[in-house]
């Protein structure tokens, strides 16, 4: 009989590529003090943050390349790197036969994102894109509550503009409220789909879209000149509604009760903002891509319907 897993036998040996803000605040707490992986190697054009990395977390490896972690075996590895290079490297890695988690967007070239999504499907491997949001606990309980919206508003306001130009501030901040509308109402890119968008001195100033399907339409907006940074999630449907404010408190309303959800002041911000969530997900998903909620092709007509709002800039 084998051994059964304990905290000193692994399940899954990882590797990292890219050791910036996202990788160092949220992906190593996360995998590096999990009894249950093993990072395996890190890599990053920056050898000198992987390196400190590695002191931190203890790991055995620090690569320069994509190909020197991929020799490492890992089951999964996880893509940090910034959007430019997603392409490359998850191609890389699907090449060599193995699952990926990546960033979102998996890309800002829509054909890039298909091809990917196709690959991944042929070889039989999981893709996954971080839509942490998603696993967000309280969106989880308004989804519940509000399995059929017939509306849906996703809001992100932020207090500044990004110095990056707007397309690239669509597809690396907006997509999140995108994806959150397409998911909760199941919404397709086949819908009627309205777009518009402001901007100022090239970077995004305001935007504002409609996604209309049979069953209800969702609203989607942002604002970056908001004065303060909050987002919010409304839902309604057959009696129903809920009501998400930046991502940690729930109201969800029926005929004659109100009840309010909130977190203690010790959960944990990765637990809150669905970053544990999306990865245990995606890591008990890995013996059967097909039913991981957030794989490429779950969240294709996210990618479809942001790319329609950056085509919309001007």
């Amino acid at each position: 009989m084998d051994d059964p897993v304990t905290a000193e036998t692994p399940r899954h040996r990882i590797g990292i590529v890219g050791a910036g803000d996202i990788a160092r605040k949220v992906y190593f707490p996360l995998l590096g003090t999990d009894p249950g992986i093993e990072i395996v190697a890190v890599a990053s054009r920056t050898r000198a943050k992987a390196e400190a990395l590695a002191q931190r977390y203890r790991l055995p490896e620090v690569c320069d390349t994509v190909t020197e972690v991929l020799a490492r075996r890992p089951d999964i590895v996880f893509v940090h790197a910034g959007t430019a290079a997603h392409a490359e490297i998850v191609g890389e890695c699907l090449d060599a036969g193995v699952h990926v988690y990546v960033d979102k967007p998996l890309s800002e070239d829509l054909a890039e994102v298909e091809r990917l999504t196709l690959r991944a499907a042929d070889l039989g491997l999981l893709l996954a894109v971080g839509f942490n949001r998603r696993f967000a606990p309280m969106v989880r309980a308004a989804v519940d509550a509000v399995p059929a919206p017939t509306m849906i508003v996703a809001e992100k306001h932020r207090k500044s503009l990004q110095a990056r130009p707007a397309r690239e501030t669509v597809h690396d901040d907006l997509i999140h409220v995108v994806d959150l509308a397409v998911w909760a109402g199941g919404l397709t890119a086949q819908g009627d789909v309205s777009a518009v968008v402001r901007s100022e001195g090239g970077r995004l100033l305001a935007a504002a879209l409609t996604v209309t399907a049979p069953a209800g339409f969702a609203q989607v907006s942002m604002a970056r000149d908001a004065g303060q940074d909050f987002e919010r999630l409304f839902l309604a449907g057959d009696g129903v509604s809920a009501t998400v404010d930046d991502l940690d408190t729930a109201v969800l309303r029926s005929a004659g009760s109100t009840q309010t959800r909130s977190f203690g002041s010790w959960d944990d911000i990765l637990v809150r903002r669905g970053f544990s969530g999306v990865v245990g997900h995606v890591l008990e998903s890995l013996e059967k891509p097909e039913r991981c909620e957030v794989s490429a092709a779950a969240v294709l007509d996210t990618h479809r319907i942001t790319d329609r709002i950056a085509r919309a800039v001007v």
